[in-house]
Parts: C-alpha cells; sequence; structure tokens
C-alpha cells in the first residue's frame, strides 16, 4: 500500500521514475509511466564561438565530465517536472566493463541532474529485453550492443549474465577514421551527416564492386568554403575494415571463452544485434564469417536499452530497488 501511495504521489506532485541511457551520441529517457521516450545528443555547445565542434562529456560510453553531462540530462528532466516536490529515482544503464570509478561518475552525474536515487544495470541486459528476447529462459543467448563508444556484448542465461565482455570500439571510431581519412587525403573535414553516408556507402563486409569513387561534400579546413571531394572508397575500406575486424574478433573471443554448453545454447539461439551498429549495411554477414552463428538485428536496434531499462523500471519500482 505504501508503494502505491508513493506512486500516486510521485505522479501528481513531482517527477515519474525514469529509465536512463546515457550513450556517447545520444542520450535517451523514459519515464514508468508514460510510453513516450525523450532523446538529446550526448553534447554541449561551447561557449567559444571559434571551438568548431560540440563537446561531449562521454567517451567510450562512460561519463567523463559529470557536470557536462548532468547538464545533458538536466534539459530532459525538466521536460518531464511537473511540481518538483518530488526527485525522480533513476535505473541508469552502464557498460559492462565500465570500472567502479566509472559507474560512480555515472551515479553522480544523474543526482547531479536532479535524481533523489540512482541504480545502475548492465546496457546489454537492457538492450537484450528491449530487444524482445526472454532472458528468463534457462537457455543462454547471446546480445551484442554496438554503440557509439562501446561494443557490449553478453550471455544471458534465467535473467543473469553468465558472460560478459567489452571492447571500446564502436561506431564512433568509424566516424573518426572517415574524418581522418579525408583531412589527411584533402585536407577538408565532413559534418557528421557526411561520414555517416560514406560509412553506409561501403559497408561493413567484405568489399563488394566499388565504384571509382565517391562525391561527397566537405568544408574546407580553413571552415571558409563547402568543396566536393571526389573519395576513392577503396581507400576508405581499407581505413575502416580494421575497426570491424576488432568488433567480430571480439565476439569470436567471447564466444570461444564459453563453457562448451552455454557455447552450443548460443548456437542454437543464435546472436541479437542491437545499438546503431545494427544498422550498418553488411555488420551481420561480417559477424557471420566469424563466428558461423546466426545473427538477427532487433527489431528497434537503436532504441533496444532504452525500451529494455524501461521494462526493468517495471519490476525496479515493484521491489522498490532503491531503498537500501
Amino acid at each position: 500500500m505504501a508503494g502505491v501511495l508513493s506512486q500516486t504521489l510521485r505522479r501528481w506532485v513531482g517527477y515519474p521514475d525514469l529509465a536512463i541511457d546515457l550513450g556517447t551520441a545520444t542520450t535517451r529517457l523514459a519515464a514508468a509511466d508514460s510510453p513516450s521516450m525523450l532523446e538529446r545528443p550526448s553534447v554541449i555547445i561551447p561557449d567559444d564561438a571559434r571551438q568548431r565542434s560540440p563537446l561531449s562529456p562521454l567517451r567510450g560510453g562512460v561519463v567523463i565530465d559529470c557536470e557536462a553531462a548532468a547538464s545533458v540530462l538536466e534539459g530532459l528532466f525538466h521536460g518531464l517536472k511537473r511540481y518538483g516536490l518530488i526527485k525522480p529515482r533513476v535505473l541508469a544503464c552502464a557498460p559492462t566493463d565500465a570500472t567502479d570509478a566509472e559507474r560512480a561518475a555515472l551515479v553522480r552525474a544523474v543526482r547531479m541532474a536532479g535524481a533523489a536515487a540512482v541504480e545502475v544495470a548492465p546496457e546489454p541486459l537492457a538492450a537484450a529485453i528491449g530487444a524482445g528476447l526472454d532472458v528468463s529462459l534457462p537457455r543462454a543467448q547471446m546480445v551484442v550492443d554496438i554503440g557509439e563508444g562501446v561494443t557490449d556484448i553478453a550471455v544471458i542465461r534465467s535473467g543473469t549474465l553468465v558472460s560478459a565482455s567489452a571492447i571500446r570500439v564502436a561506431c564512433g571510431d568509424l566516424h573518426a577514421a572517415v574524418g581522418e581519412r579525408i583531412s589527411s587525403d584533402h585536407g577538408a573535414f565532413l559534418p557528421r551527416g557526411g561520414s555517416e553516408r560514406l560509412i553506409k556507402l561501403i559497408g561493413a563486409d567484405f568489399p563488394p564492386p566499388l565504384p571509382a569513387h565517391i562525391l561527397t561534400r566537405a568544408i574546407t579546413e580553413e571552415g571558409k568554403r563547402d568543396t566536393w571531394l571526389k573519395v576513392d572508397p577503396r581507400l576508405l575500406w581499407r581505413t575502416l575494415s580494421p575497426i570491424y575486424e576488432k568488433i567480430v574478433k571480439q565476439v569470436g573471443a567471447t564466444l570461444r571463452d564459453l563453457p562448451p554448453s552455454l557455447f552450443c545454447e548460443v548456437i542454437e539461439n543464435g546472436i541479437c544485434l542491437t545499438g546503431g551498429g545494427a544498422l550498418l549495411p553488411g555488420i551481420s554477414r561480417r559477424l557471420f564469417s566469424e563466428v558461423k552463428v546466426d545473427v538477427k538485428v532487433a527489431g528497434a536496434p537503436l532504441h533496444a536499452v532504452i525500451d529494455g531499462a524501461r521494462a526493468m523500471l517495471s519490476t525496479a519500482i515493484e521491489i522498490d530497488l532503491w531503498r537500501r
């Protein structure tokens, strides 16, 4: 009864309880009592007009600047504020390889943004739930969450992570590599949309027939004018391929380290891909070529973590996870 009264008070005079996916590229927030989701880029626009790029308070999927991360969250919190008498309780997601200090930084940032209490959940567990996997099954299932700053790999059985590994190589490394190649070869830089377009055109799979060149719009390093560049896609593929190779090799190593029984169960159930990297053309084929296990992409891979965190939040409220 006390729990019901608490939720009623929160509904009318404070914040709802919240699930948060504080990602390197995008922060997503969902409330326990609403089907909607709020999101915004995980960046701070610098005050110095000479600073060309927005600044990110996260790197490799973890918080490196608590105050800036709190600033990212505050705007989203404000959109859910009612009368402000009760602060929200939060379930926030973190990579499985986050250190104690990195988890503490996440908690600190969320509390600075206005949370009353914070619990941290494993990101790939949330991703698996959000992808629609029945994580309560007594048979092992693998999820590979390829985000902006980290690729998180987990094997889940009976609601528990029985194996996990992560590599801080992900989509952001692809964008950085393309940008560095364009800067080195052409003395220009790409807007974010330009690097995304090139990455999608080239794909993650072993190279298909590629045109002699690709035209792309860029900006001179002086920032004075737009220009069109002829880019050699074969050079870009050779630039991107080692990054993909690191990701798929990490998945293969995680599989090979499993006990035989779990390995066989993962082979039966296949691998579920989530995160923005799941949308990269050819990534599932490249992963299959490495591990020889069926790979499927979640229905809404970008939102798998926040959807799963929202589902976990409901259970957290039922058991009052924050009462310690």
